[in-house]
């Protein structure tokens, strides 16, 4: 935090001794402001005067609302369908049983904003899950096992300990609605819309961007996304044509606690996979979707040197896949019925690890003087077989080297794993990982037995 502080008072000190026709012409921030500026000191609300946010980042809606309008904010309907959503979503029930089991804690304050057309309505900015399992525990887990408790008094064959057991696990849920009538929050020091569109970004970013409480790489990645996409309205007009400009891709990355690169392919990500589901949606199969699992694919794309240049990207120019291999991208991933299970999936490519195993085949045909991957052709998307046919040849062949060279080139691989890869592809990574520790202890205890006769 010192460190950011005096970056603040540096940039102030220069700011006053630049001409103010310089600065102007150079700017694309409104005024800085001190980290302490950005909330004010915690109040007591309401319970029922706090609204879910639906321009929250962790739902990663593409087309959010934004704070201007309060008829959007605020409205019933909308409560509602965010509520089902965050719960079925985003684990809440297991906070809901937390906070049953442990009473409310309001260690990590809930932040909020106030509108200035409703000032004692406050919009959840920060905190939209804790807020769920609240209302949750309100209103339906309280209802539950209150009429559970009526049920057994009223049949009076109930054993007296498991009575016993029931009133109190009402009388600790109703302790907890009773105490949460009224909660702490922080609300964030934003008296206009512009002046919170401002500030909001930089309080996130220390939460969920680069800190520990993480929103998923997608929703993250839209967040920074409109982000950039707002910095770039300010500086050329909401008349430009959105582009890649390095200035703003820096403000970005300092925002976040990002390294620029790091940043630059974030935002690259998000605008391939936001352009791509624009354009190919109407054309999935009856009743499909897409989801946030399957930004991996553009993840992917991005950080790849093979993959980019497959797909024609272009780190510094790239806002869209190109049509011809955008359709390639669909035809072999999205085309066919994916069903829930690799098993299920009819497409070319069955699971979305498959872009990586494409990838690894690349790097075997040069080293091996094979052909591989070139059965997938970005130019020619209809010749491509199944990866299962593909990666079954290509299978064979390995197992046809010298085990020694086999397991050498695993255990390079597994070293070069980076910390960021481990924790950005966990979902996928995890299951591999441990059935290739599975099968090296199975085939160590092989050893150990023959070495024992």
């Amino acid at each position: 935090m010192g460190a950011r502080v005096r970056e603040h008072q540096q940039t102030n000190a220069r700011k006053k001794t630049a001409k103010k026709g310089a600065a102007k012409k150079g700017a694309v921030r409104g005024k800085e402001s001190h980290p302490g500026d950005y909330l004010l000191k915690p109040i007591e609300v309401p319970f029922d005067n706090l609204y879910l946010d639906c321009n929250n980042p962790r739902l990663a809606i593409d087309n959010a609302p934004g704070y201007a309008k309060v008829s959007a904010l605020f409205n019933p309907t909308t409560q509602t369908a965010l509520f089902q959503r965050i719960y079925s979503e985003h684990n809440v029930n297991a906070l809901v049983e937390a906070i049953q089991a442990h009473g409310w804690m309001d260690i990590d304050m809930i932040v909020v904003w106030s509108h200035p057309e409703e000032p004692n309505k406050k919009v959840v900015v920060e905190g939209n899950r804790r807020l769920t399992a609240l209302r949750r525990l309100r209103e339906n887990v309280h209802p539950r096992e209150k009429k559970k408790l009526d049920s057994m008094m009223e049949k009076g064959r109930t054993l007296h300990s498991d009575l016993l057991e029931q009133q109190n696990i009402v009388l600790r849920i109703e302790h907890i609605i009773e105490r949460t009538k009224l909660l702490t929050v922080v609300p964030i020091n934003a008296a206009t819309v512009k002046e919170l569109e401002e500030k909001l970004p930089r309080v996130l970013a220390v939460r969920h961007i680069s800190g520990t409480k993480e929103w998923g790489n997608y929703a993250a990645d839209l967040w920074l996304h409109k982000r950039y996409a707002h910095l770039f309205k300010d500086k050329f007009g909401a008349e430009a044509p959105l582009r890649w400009d390095p200035d703003l891709i820096k403000v970005v990355a300092e925002d976040a606690s990002l390294s620029i690169i790091k940043a630059r392919r974030r935002l690259q990500a998000c605008a391939l996979f936001g352009h791509f589901k624009d354009e190919w949606e109407d054309k999935l199969p009856k009743g499909g979707e897409f989801r946030p699992t399957d930004y991996f694919l553009f993840e992917n794309i991005v950080k790849s040197r093979f993959l980019r240049k497959e797909f024609d990207v272009d780190l510094n120019e790239t806002m869209r896949i190109p049509n011809d291999r955008a359709e390639a991208l669909f035809k072999w991933t999205f085309k066919q019925p994916r069903g829930h299970t690799a098993d299920d999936n009819e497409n070319v490519f069955y699971r979305h690890e498959n872009v990586l195993l494409w990838e690894q085949m690349s790097r075997y045909d040069n080293d091996n003087k094979t052909d591989f991957a070139s059965y997938f052709d970005t130019s020619n998307p209809d010749s491509a077989p199944p990866m299962w046919n593909v990666e079954a040849k290509y299978k064979d062949h390995k197992s046809q080297r010298a085990p020694t060279t086999l397991l050498e080139e695993l255990v390079a691989q597994l070293k070069a794993l980076k910390a960021d890869l481990l924790r950005e592809q966990a979902a996928f990574l995890e299951p591999l990982l441990r059935d290739a520790r599975d099968r090296a202890d199975d085939y160590l205890k092989m050893i150990a037995s023959t070495r024992k006769k």
